[in-house]
């Protein structure tokens, strides 16, 4: 029986790094299709952010390299951040409706630089039992063990846990534990598939 449920941050509650391309190339010029191609040659480095193994800085350094764009750490930061600013429609009102009735968990790969930012951003997410970030435990969820460490650090056992996450490839890791899962792909989907599942 389900009582703990682990939410995936970006794109699942709030926009992440998908959209920035689309601010960058409306305010600075650069192509969106451009920067996103960059944005996925960099994939691994982006990981090793998110490990919270390099700072946000050297990611940018990384990023920027060779790409002769006119934009500054600082400009790319503030882009960052102010699409972060989104939230994604319905998904809160669905945690509203789950808080109470089950042990809710955070569970993000994210920015080590930008945890206070998004605490600060977003009252909502004290709405969270616990927040578990990759840059404080060292590892994404696409890593072998982090679904068993973080059973351990909740207490729970993977039949009590239903995971929601908008990435394939974390599904399919929480899968092989034996956690129950939903792929998130807008917030009516999710709140028809809790539906079926009586979860609410």
């Amino acid at each position: 029986m389900v009582n703990t449920i682990i939410f995936d941050l970006s794109e699942v509650i709030i926009a992440g790094l998908c959209g920035v391309e689309k601010l960058i190339e409306s305010n600075k010029g650069i192509p969106a299709q451009e920067f996103s191609k960059r944005v996925l040659s960099n994939h691994d480095v982006w990981r090793e952010l998110m490990r919270g193994n390099i700072t946000e800085d050297e990611y940018i350094s990384k990023l920027l390299e060779g790409a002769n764009w006119d934009i500054s750490h600082v400009e790319f930061k503030n882009f960052f951040r102010k699409n972060m600013e989104s939230t994604v429609d319905g998904t809160l009102s669905i945690i509203q409706k789950l808080k109470g009735k089950y042990r809710l968990i955070l569970l993000s790969d994210h920015v080590r630089e930008c945890a206070e930012f998004l605490l600060a951003k977003h009252p909502c997410l004290a709405w969270f039992d616990k927040i578990i970030w990759s840059h404080e435990i060292g590892q994404i969820k696409v890593d072998d063990g982090t679904f068993d460490k973080v059973l351990k650090m909740i207490g729970a056992t993977a039949q009590n846990v239903l995971f929601i996450d908008d990435s394939p490839a974390n599904i399919q890791k929480a899968k092989q534990i034996g956690i129950q899962t939903i792929l998130f792909t807008s917030a009516d989907k999710l709140g028809q598939e809790l539906l079926e599942r009586h979860y609410c």
